[in-house]
């Protein structure tokens, strides 16, 4: 390893830190190792390596997306190309760095929930190979662009396609031609190594992993190294680059049409035009969030058997999370728009919820529920009514970004409607511990899984006798 190698490996173990990405992984892997050990499932085999690459596309795809963007912004990326240091020699620091991270990360994952029983090798030349594969192909997006709002739509697009053999991985789209058709994508050899991990595979299997995986970086590598000499080192040197900023037609969406009124939380948008819309990703992606969730509700209830139980639906979540599980839970017009009844859902768990944020203080959120009427329909708590699923929620005392008050008067609007609501106030903890809390060990945390976990069995259980009576 040569001394410019050595100085920005370090460099950025020194930025990710100190921008809170091993913060974030350390999340990760706390979330995936609850969610795995809660579900119904007696043979992992199948779905840790699913898991997992959902992390490699965190620790690979957005972190180096995020790292550049960052660089952006501060004007160092464009100081390299008066350094020393070469595109390629950057490009494979940001790697290393990321790829050791998910290392980390993922192997502590798998022995958390499987033990010891898989193969370390391969599932450690997986994550390797998969993160620098997601790390080289979010340089070669994010390249193109200087802000997140830009970056962020393009980016679920990428998503989709490297994400493409994951599809048959759940059942969907299977065949010979299909299978065979995918040994040519680059995620392919990723998920035969990581699969090999934890079931026995042929050595054609693991040959195929490494040598296609390793050829695959190999390209991607190429494709970044280039990418980074075109947006990064031609755009500093070409004096007369201008960008010309096309406005787009300014058309705007009427608030109180029948459309409008069917999205429900989303009429909140309405009077952000569409040149705001048409500016803005991040407030386009935001629009399908609601309906990407349903739809996972009707995957699951379609697919009951990989998910290896033919028990009721839960939904979950975390703050914003809570919110939208919430919104699944009241608000019966995001499951009918995926063809699903509003009793998909057996009950929803919320921790540190905004179920009820009115009047509306952030000068950010409130740039966004700019209509009235949109934001008092998007609080969860205005369709609360008798046929609501069960909720169990809970909330720390000292949480300052989400008040309690959000928990304590959605659960009372839910008893009041006669719906079975359960809220718990966790003494002296914030907004983000009670997170950790649940996967920490401590008595907290453990207070937290058993409540969780009778509320589930005991809601269960009342709808299989419901069922049989």
């Amino acid at each position: 390893m040569n001394a410019r190698i050595q100085a920005t490996l370090w460099c950025d173990v020194r930025l990710q830190a100190r921008n809170g990405f091993y913060y974030a992984s350390a999340v990760m892997a706390v979330i995936t190792i609850i969610v795995l050990r809660l579900l119904p499932v007696q043979d992992l085999s199948w779905l840790l390596p699913v898991m997992i690459v959902n992390n490699l596309i965190v620790n690979g795809f957005f972190f180096m997306s995020g790292l550049v963007l960052l660089e952006k912004a501060e004007g160092t990326i464009e100081a390299q190309i008066v350094t020393p240091l070469r595109g390629s020699e950057y490009l494979a620091a940001k790697v290393g760095t990321l790829a050791l991270l998910s290392l980390v990360e993922n192997l502590a994952i798998g022995v958390a929930v499987a033990g010891f029983a898989f193969r370390p090798d391969l599932l450690a030349a997986g994550i390797v190979l998969g993160t620098a594969l997601y790390a080289l192909a979010g340089f070669v997006v994010v390249a193109r662009y200087d802000a997140l709002n830009t970056f962020l739509l393009p980016a679920v697009g990428y998503m989709l396609l490297l994400g493409l053999p994951l599809l048959t991985w759940f059942g969907i789209g299977q065949g010979t031609f299909v299978e065979t058709a995918l040994l040519l994508h680059p995620l392919q050899p990723v998920l035969a190594l990581l699969g090999a991990a934890v079931e026995p595979a042929t050595p054609a299997t693991i040959a195929y992993g490494l040598a296609a995986g390793a050829t695959w970086v190999a390209l991607f590598a190429w494709w970044a190294a280039s990418s980074f000499h075109r947006f990064v080192v031609d755009k500093v040197n070409t004096a007369d680059l201008q960008r010309q900023a096309v406005a787009p037609p300014r058309l705007r969406l009427d608030v109180n049409g029948p459309l409008v009124r069917r999205l429900g939380a989303l009429r909140s948008l309405g009077p952000i035009d569409a040149h705001s819309i048409g500016r803005d990703a991040m407030l386009r992606w935001m629009i399908f969030i609601p309906f990407v969730m349903a739809l996972a509700v009707r995957w699951v209830a379609d697919h009951r058997e990989r998910v290896g139980s033919e028990g009721p639906i839960f939904v979950a979540g975390h703050s914003a999370g809570a919110h939208i599980a919430a919104l699944l839970a009241t608000d019966d017009r995001y499951l009918r728009q995926v063809g699903q009844r509003p009793d998909a859902i057996a009950g929803m768990v919320g921790f540190a919820g905004p179920y009820n944020f009115l009047p509306i203080v952030d000068p950010a959120v409130a740039e966004v529920f700019v209509d009235e009427a949109g934001a008092y329909d998007a609080q969860p708590i205005h369709h609360v009514d008798r046929s609501d699923s069960p909720a169990l929620l809970f909330h720390g005392s000292k949480d300052e970004t989400v008040r309690p008050f959000n928990s304590a008067t959605f659960a009372a609007a839910l008893v009041k409607a006669g719906v079975r609501a359960e809220y718990r106030e966790i003494p002296g903890i914030g907004h983000v511990r009670l997170v950790f809390e649940i996967g920490s060990g401590s008595e907290t945390g453990r207070e937290i899984a058993r409540s969780v976990s009778a509320f589930v069995g005991g809601r269960s259980g009342a709808l299989a006798g419901a069922a049989v009576d």
